[in-house]
């Protein structure tokens, strides 16, 4: 169930990037926090457009 069908469930904060002296640039973290970025920006970007979409729904059924 997405958050848009729970009302009870969190909204996510846009994800900040990670700050250069965040990652060691070496490319053997696993994960290197860059991943957790992408994947958190990946996971907001979903609820945004989830959200949208049931905005753009609840406008067109008035």
């Amino acid at each position: 169930m997405s958050n848009v069908e729970n009302p009870n469930a969190e909204l996510l904060e846009e994800p900040i990037p990670p700050a250069p002296s965040e990652c060691c640039g070496g490319g053997s973290c696993c994960p290197c926090v860059w991943d957790f970025y992408y994947e958190q920006k990946r996971l907001w970007q979903e609820q945004q457009k989830a959200l949208q979409e049931s905005i753009a729904t609840k406008q067109k059924d008035r």
